[in-house]
This record gives C-alpha cells, sequence and structure tokens, in this order.
C-alpha cells in the first residue's frame, strides 16, 4: 500500500462519526456537481482540437488504439526487421476498414455511429496506417544502397507517397475550403495506393494480397450499397410525392 493511501487509511480509522458522515456527503455532493458523461463527451483545448481529438472519450479511444498498435508491434520484435515487417502487416490491416466505400452513410447506419464519429475514426486509421507505411518504408533505406531504383522500389515508393498526400486533404481547414476538390484528390490517391500496394504484395508472394483484395472488395460492396441504399429512398420518397401530390385537397 502506497504511503498517502495508508496515511488516509489511519485517517479514516481514527475519524469520527461526523466527519466520515461530512466525507460522505462530499462525495455525493461532488458526484451530483461533476458529471463524467458530461466531462467525457465535453470539447476538449484548442491544442487538441488543433490535432483533431474533439472531445475527451475520443482522445481515450485514440490513446487505447496507439497503445494496442504499439504492443502489437514491438511485443516479441528481437530485432529491427521483425519491427518493420509488423509495421507493413499492420498497415495492409489498417488499409482494409478505409475500404468503406465513396460515402460514409451506410457504412455509420450499418454500425449505429454518428456519421462524424465514424469520419473520425476513418481519418485516423489513415494517419495510424501511414505511420505503419513508414516504418515499414524505413527498409527501402537500407535495399536502396544495395540495389538501383527499379520497379521493385518505385512500387512502394509510389504507394507511400500517395498515402503521404492524402494528409494535408484531410485537414479540416483544407476539406472546409475545398470539399469537393478534396473530396475527389483524396479517391484518386486512395486508388493509386491500392493499386500499387497489391502489386507490390503480390511481388513480394504476401499473404497480405489476401487481405487487401478482401478490403478492396468490401469497399466495392459499401458503395453498390450505398447506391442501392439511395435509388430506394429516391424511389420511396418520389412515391411519397405523388401519393401526396394525388390526394384530394378540401
Amino acid at each position: 500500500m502506497s504511503r498517502p493511501v495508508s496515511k488516509f487509511a489511519g485517517w479514516l480509522a481514527r475519524a469520527s462519526i461526523q466527519d466520515k458522515y461530512g466525507l460522505c456527503g462530499l462525495l455525493v455532493l461532488l458526484q451530483r456537481t461533476v458529471s463524467w458523461r458530461r466531462f467525457f463527451h465535453a470539447p476538449t483545448p484548442g491544442v487538441l482540437q488543433w490535432l483533431d481529438i474533439p472531445s475527451y472519450v475520443q482522445g481515450g479511444m485514440l490513446a487505447a488504439l496507439l497503445i494496442a498498435n504499439i504492443i502489437a508491434i514491438s511485443l516479441h520484435a528481437p530485432t529491427w526487421a521483425d519491427v518493420q515487417k509488423r509495421a507493413g502487416c499492420l498497415a495492409v490491416t489498417h488499409f482494409v476498414p478505409l475500404c468503406s466505400g465513396f460515402s460514409f452513410s451506410l457504412p455509420a447506419h450499418v454500425y449505429h455511429v454518428k456519421r462524424g464519429t465514424f469520419q473520425w475514426a476513418h481519418r485516423w486509421l489513415g494517419r495510424i496506417c501511414v505511420l505503419h507505411c513508414l516504418l515499414h518504408g524505413s527498409i527501402l533505406c537500407t535495399v536502396a544502397r544495395n540495389t538501383s531504383l527499379g520497379a521493385p522500389l518505385v512500387i512502394p515508393l509510389l504507394a507511400g507517397c500517395s498515402l503521404i498526400s492524402i494528409l494535408p486533404w484531410t485537414l479540416a481547414a483544407i476539406l472546409r475550403r475545398w470539399p469537393q476538390l478534396g473530396l475527389k484528390v483524396h479517391h484518386m490517391l486512395a486508388s493509386i495506393a491500392t493499386g500499387a500496394l497489391f502489386y507490390h504484395l503480390i511481388d513480394q508472394v504476401s499473404s497480405y494480397r489476401w487481405v487487401l483484395l478482401g478490403g478492396v472488395c468490401a469497399g466495392c460492396a459499401w458503395s453498390a450499397g450505398t447506391c442501392l441504399h439511395t435509388m430506394w429512398l429516391h424511389r420511396s420518397w418520389r412515391i411519397t410525392s405523388r401519393r401526396a401530390l394525388a390526394r384530394p385537397t378540401d
């Protein structure tokens, strides 16, 4: 038992019944005054807002995600080469949830989360994916010393540069000023990165090429589902509008 806890336990044992009742009343008053739910969902200070951490609960989720990635990349990894290899595997693993189609509406509806929360998670998963790509790409510094700059090096460089180029277009200031342009550039760079990464995985005969292929298929399925869902809603809206117009007025 630590010293502050032992001191508090000693004081509590020597305290009178009035002091104990007073302490209980103070705790109840504190619990009534401070709402933990309101605190966790309260907006964060300006620095955290600039870092794209809008609330404390999202900051806790991000911290848990970062800790999980650090443990996954460093646990039982005796050499730096093992860390680099795991970073490549985690980059592909984080790339799969990013394949959410052309719109966040249907995935957010299926997962029962707010659209803004889903967009925030998409941005941070992408940033962590880029960090893993940079860590895995440090292998190229060693390989480039011994080999010439050929296709085996150009393709992964193209994938990494495409992913890094997406990051500026995720900033809130740019999205507010050029929303449509940012979305088009994002999709174009993501398509280039996906193609280059898939070619790199095939060239390296990596089993994670099937993981990436599954993510691409999931993205196509989300896009098709979004189109069908939008067409169905539009059809329902048109039927309702026609019925409303055909209804006789008094």
